[in-house]
């Protein structure tokens, strides 16, 4: 292996047999923000797509503040057979006093409809329960975004109010943990 693939694999928080999750890493800021700015990969979040070098730099210093005092806690997610960064995913929000976090998750669009949300899903909800203490996961996602819905369907979210923001009209769902099946 390489260097950058070694230190790729030592900063691995938790690992299912195909990915990984690292803390966010200023090593990964630009394959990340390939992803992000693949409208295909954004059609449902349009306004995270396209940052200009500032409002991104702002955001991934943002992610590593909060990263580190525990109020989000947002992580790439890891190809480990290529040590390539294909995602991100995590907790927009940590709400202790509510018990509560906020997960999504954005992946490329090469590595989508192969199970590896449903890797990441799993692998935040164990550290969620386990070392965030948190009880409830929630996710919001638009009301046009039928793939996301059938996913958090599929994983035994219940579906709660649609509520409006200036990015339009998004969806809430919410499980209680634990009940999902996790990896370590």
């Amino acid at each position: 292996k390489n260097g950058g693939s070694d230190k790729i694999h030592a900063a691995v928080l938790r690992r299912s047999p195909r990915i990984g999750l690292t803390p966010p890493l200023r090593a990964n800021d630009d394959a990340l923000r390939r992803i992000y700015n693949k409208k295909i990969v954004m059609r449902h979040i349009p306004f995270l797509c396209g940052m200009d070098d500032e409002a991104w730099t702002e955001r991934r210093e943002r992610h590593r503040k909060e990263f580190e005092e525990g109020t989000s806690w947002m992580v790439e997610v890891i190809d480990l057979k290529s040590s390539r960064v294909i995602g991100g995913s995590g907790f927009r929000t940590v709400d202790r006093h509510k018990s509560e976090a906020e997960w999504g998750i954005v992946l490329d669009d090469t590595f989508q409809r192969q199970g590896l949300a449903t890797e990441a899903l799993n692998l935040c909800a164990a550290h969620a329960f386990e070392v965030l203490k948190v009880k409830t996961l929630s996710a919001n996602t638009t009301r046009t975004n039928t793939p996301m819905t059938r996913f958090f369907e599929k994983h035994r979210f219940k579906r709660g109010p649609v509520h409006r923001d200036d990015h339009g009209e998004w969806v809430r769902f919410e499980t209680a943990l634990p009940r999902l099946p996790h990896c370590s």
